[in-house]
């Protein structure tokens, strides 16, 4: 799952809450997005800016260990749209 991550985000991994009193729902984003010669951001959230691809994953605890999961398109366009009522957020079309 990391390399899978890392060739999405197109680096070094970094995770971001998805934004305070959302447990377990994260921003995966390129660790070095903001030093990366690319002038607009994806994502502008109260707290941080995100340049570069975005994945948005969940932690979920299966009762083994703890792991993340790629959430599923119908719950990616509802974390969005919480997105744009708090943030700018540029999304790419498939």
């Amino acid at each position: 799952l990391l390399k899978d991550l890392q060739a999405l985000v197109e680096g070094y991994i970094e995770i971001v809450p998805f934004m305070e009193g959302v447990p377990n729902l994260y921003l995966v984003c390129n660790e070095e997005g903001k030093l990366l010669d690319n002038p607009t951001p994806n994502v502008i959230l109260p707290f941080d800016t995100i340049y570069g691809n975005v994945v948005i994953v969940a932690e979920y605890n299966d009762g083994i260990d703890d792991d993340i999961t790629v959430l599923p398109d119908s719950v990616v366009d509802s974390v969005i749209d919480k997105l744009n009522s708090i943030a700018v957020i540029e999304t790419l079309e498939d």
